[in-house]
């Protein structure tokens, strides 16, 4: 199935980025959305007739590609092949332990779908992976700039401050069980996940890209995207942060050192002092409004002739403790429950330890999100899933390892696309060690299986 490389070809557009495109927007919905329609109780409105469809999207789209990869009898590249195994056996799990039956075969079939529309991409002459990547940065921008908005709106707002709200971390726009278009909107560590993933990218355009036509543009929004990110208090993507600007420093980035201490303070040091700056500021405009208010009551009440109370004593001029949780990823000692429930894992996993007992079982099991690809695979699909996990991060990790040593990608001043998949691929994994990630049908797994393909290509075309 070859594809001619034209300007604008409406095949490619249809059959390639369309697909991915649906896909993104099947994100965070559930199976439920299926039935919505049906169900007479409930009131059918715009968003219920969106979410229908958003739900039905990974369904057609397997059911094409299915119908596609036996009639052209299609090979698997050694990744999807490897995610396809995995997925079976959760699938055989599924079988033995049908825990609940429409929800398993739901995700079963979108993963699947995922993972074929990612196979697909290596039957074409051109690596198509970098403009997908490229449209998903473009939706991510709007959907990071939609609640951004949302939260500053609320975070600086007078209610706030008189609220002692310390950070967007807790902001009720992303609290449990707030809803926006009839679906739960998204959580703090899903944002600034998302906000990574776009930061990282223009870090990188900075970089590498010879077009400075843009850069006070590009710099403004990293900069403003790294204070959110340190507001969000996400301590895994804080801790990747870290990591990231620490190898920045050394010999893989072939930058002059003055431009990397230039990049680093405008993108990393500024935002961080802003943020740790904002409770003692955020505390001054208080202790302003709280004077203001004591005078306005005090004025009010000129007849009558009252000492000022013990409380208004103590709040003038002393410093609001609640405004000290900003640094909940210093100190912030627990493991959110991670370990209790990988403990926990373990004797359901020694019960099913071939084929484990299909999607999402730890929703069902333990009632959480087990937080971990490796507990979860084993939990989900047996050892032979566990199994299939790390072989893809074997695989994919030497790939990376022959582009950072043998290739030195990072030296090269083009290639801005390669390089991002390299530091997504690589954060995906990071990532995986306290969340799911990629083990799920998620954005990471859309993202993760895209970058592969990249790297992938790039190591096709190009031998020492």
């Amino acid at each position: 199935m070859e594809i001619k490389n034209n300007t604008f070809n409406f095949n490619i557009y249809t059959k390639v980025y369309l697909p991915w495109v649906l896909l993104f927007f099947s994100l965070n919905t559930t199976p439920d959305n299926l039935f919505y329609l049906y169900n007479l109780s409930s009131p059918v409105n715009f968003y219920s007739i969106i979410n229908f469809f958003r739900a039905l999207f990974p369904i057609i789209i397997f059911i094409i590609l299915l119908t596609l990869f036996f009639k052209k009898k299609f090979k698997f590249d050694i990744i999807c092949k490897l995610l396809f195994i995995y997925i079976f056996f959760q699938f055989i799990g599924f079988l033995f332990f049908p825990l609940n039956i429409f929800q398993n075969i739901y995700w079963i079939i979108s993963s699947l779908s995922v993972v074929l529309l990612t196979n697909n991409l290596l039957f074409y002459k051109k690596d198509y992976s970098a403009n997908i990547i490229k449209i998903y940065l473009l939706l991510m921008m709007l959907v990071v700039i939609f609640f951004l908005y949302k939260i500053y709106s609320n975070y600086f707002s007078l209610d706030s401050f008189i609220g002692n709200s310390t950070s967007t971390y807790s902001s009720k726009i992303l609290m449990y069980g707030a809803n926006y278009f009839n679906q739960p909107t998204i959580r703090s560590t899903g944002l600034s996940r998302q906000l990574l993933l776009i930061y990282l990218f223009i870090c990188i355009v900075i970089l590498y890209s010879k077009n400075n036509k843009y850069y006070p543009f590009y710099y403004f929004l990293a900069f403003i995207f790294c204070f959110s990110i340190w507001s969000l208090q996400s301590r895994t993507v804080l801790y990747f942060l870290f990591i990231f600007f620490l190898i920045f420093f050394t010999s893989f980035f072939n930058i002059s050192f003055f431009k990397k201490i230039k990049f680093a303070l405008v993108v990393f040091i500024l935002p961080a002092f802003l943020y740790f700056s904002e409770p003692i500021i955020k505390n001054k405009l208080l202790l302003v409004h709280q004077t203001q208010t004591q005078t306005q009551t005090q004025t009010q009440t000129q007849t009558q002739t009252q000492p000022q109370t013990q409380t208004q004593t103590q709040t003038r001029g002393k410093f609001n403790e609640n405004f000290q949780d900003y640094n909940r990823w210093i100190y912030e000692k627990s493991s959110s429950g991670r370990l209790s429930m990988w403990k926990e894992s373990i004797k359901y996993i020694i019960k099913s330890p071939i084929y484990g007992y299909g999607p999402l079982a730890d929703r069902i099991i333990i009632k959480e999100n087990i937080s971990n690809i490796y507990f979860y695979s084993l939990l989900c699909g047996g050892v032979i899933g566990f199994a299939m996990i790390v072989l893809v991060n074997v695989i994919v990790l030497y790939n990376i390892f022959k582009l950072l040593f043998f290739y030195k990608i990072f030296n090269s001043p083009n290639l801005i696309l390669l390089k991002i998949s390299i530091i997504y691929i690589l954060f995906f994994i990071f990532r995986s060690l306290v969340e799911v990630s990629y083990g799920v049908y998620s954005l990471d797994f859309f993202i993760f299986l895209l970058s592969c393909v990249s790297v992938s290509r790039y190591l096709k075309s190009t031998k020492i």
